[in-house]
């Protein structure tokens, strides 16, 4: 123990990380000591609390999907009039909804075990990974459900594990990953 230690109050923190040791703070008095450690100890509970709230959660809708109907992904877009819509994939299909309107959302395509959904709205395109189908429908659907037109899908790729959109160079891309056995490929799509 280091000599001026012996007449204070000593008490030790150990930061843990890739750079991390121990200190040892000496206080002037047991009162003073248990006022820094009960000082740290709220800092250290307030920080863990801010963690916790990085995100927060808003129910979207308690009756439109039901107790047996499991939604797998969502994703989001601006119509041309400037409304948010939501739109969300289920085991039983694709429902689309306006943003904070938990009472707007209505299904828009009877396909079962949609997996992903992106929205190119650049192309006005919605790309569906219904099982292991990469289909492509018309963002018009989203808007107006009611059209028979606008159901109909162009298929893009089967076996198809998982797919992403992106840019490259100012240019739209999507990634699709098939996987057949102990074999995966990669196939580049460029939406026109």
């Amino acid at each position: 123990m280091v000599e001026s230690a012996k007449s204070g109050f000593p008490f030790c923190f150990t930061h843990i990380g890739k750079r991390g040791s121990t200190y040892t703070l000496i206080a002037s008095s047991p009162a003073d000591r248990k006022q820094w450690i009960d000082r740290i100890q709220d800092q250290r509970a307030r920080r863990i609390m801010e963690r916790q709230h990085v995100f927060d959660i808003i129910t979207i809708s308690d009756s439109t999907f039901g107790l047996v109907c499991r939604t797998n992904c969502s994703t989001h877009y601006v119509t041309p009039q400037n409304s948010r819509k939501i739109v969300i994939g289920a085991d039983d299909g694709v429902y689309v909804g306006i943003e904070g309107d938990s009472t707007s959302f209505t299904k828009v395509l009877n396909l079962e075990k949609i997996r992903h959904i992106e929205i190119l709205e650049d192309y006005k395109m919605m790309l569906v990974l219904q099982d292991k189908l990469l289909l492509s429908y018309s963002i018009a659907l989203l808007d107006d459900p009611k059209k028979l037109s606008n159901r109909n899908g162009q298929k893009l790729a089967s076996n198809v594990t998982y797919f992403c959109a992106g840019a490259l160079n100012d240019r739209k891309y999507v990634a699709v990953l098939k996987l057949k056995g102990l074999k995966s490929s990669c196939k580049i799509l460029e939406p026109i």
